[in-house]
């Protein structure tokens, strides 16, 4: 009896072919596992029906097509990982609808345009992957309603404009990685207030400014990477055991753990 299932977990197993919208007819369906099995098509916004779905797991496939806007109608799912398939277009802004939504993984696709402002409303997130896309415009300030946020993961996009101050909201931030993407304006002084950072990697921007000796801080810091941005100024004394790799390729900064050691000192002015 169909009605019956709850549960279906088959990962590496398949090889290939379709998901079918007979999807709904397991209206009992919580768990939904069909990671690594080469399936290919479109997600059938039929699995919208499955309102008891708590774990949609589609990753590593061959999925094409947008994310269905629908899947904001499952009000009971915890977790959604449709990484690693071949997804296009915009990040639905219905998904702000997932008022229980712990984690959001959308890696490794090609989506595009800027995260939707209502999606910051699912203020349940506390794990957010969306690396490895084609993300453009800014990060907003609502990010800060993330307050559970402990991962959050950005890298190798095209978000561009300043990292917003209301990131010292998310207190409980462990991993914020924002690499390899267009961002500019100075490292929050704010990036202080993170006290559960264990890694903070900002590495390929177009950051400018000093950076902050706010972050000396942070004690829990094991991984910083500000590399290849437009930093200046001398390295604070703090961040001084993170080691050259940390600050390469920003030809204004100087002192240790850098080459030029010694910060020269500016000339004075004429009389």
């Amino acid at each position: 009896n169909n009605s019956l299932v709850i549960s279906i977990s088959i990962s590496g197993l398949l090889r290939g072919g379709n998901l079918s919208s007979a999807i709904v007819g397991l209206p009992k369906l919580t768990i939904l596992v069909l990671s690594n099995n080469f399936l290919s098509g479109s997600i059938p916004p039929e699995i919208s029906e499955l309102t008891n779905l708590i774990t949609l797991d589609l990753s590593g496939n061959s999925f094409l097509g947008q994310i269905p806007f629908v899947l904001g109608n499952l009000r009971l799912l915890k977790s959604m990982n449709l990484g690693f398939n071949q997804l296009q277009g915009p990040i639905p802004p219905q998904l702000s609808n997932l008022t229980n939504v712990e984690t959001v993984i959308l890696r490794h696709n090609r989506l595009s345009g800027s995260i939707p402002r209502e999606f910051f409303l699912a203020s349940s997130i506390r794990h957010l992957q969306l690396e490895n896309n084609s993300l453009t415009g800014p990060i907003l300030p609502e990010i800060g309603n993330l307050r559970l946020l402990l991962y959050l993961g950005l890298e190798n996009n095209s978000f561009s404009g300043s990292i917003p101050a209301s990131f010292g909201n998310l207190t409980r931030l462990v991993a914020l990685y924002a690499g390899h993407n267009n961002l500019s304006g100075s490292v929050p002084i704010v990036f202080g207030n993170l006290s559960n950072l264990v890694r903070l990697m900002l590495e390929g921007n177009q950051l400018v400014g000093q950076i902050p000796s706010s972050l000396g801080s942070l004690k829990k810091l094991v991984s910083l990477d500000l590399s290849n941005n437009k930093l200046n100024g001398s390295i604070p004394s703090s961040l001084a055991h993170f080691g050259a790799n940390s600050f390469s390729g920003n030809t204004g900064l100087c002192g240790y753990p850098l080459s030029n050691a010694v910060c020269s000192s500016p000339p004075p002015p004429p009389p």
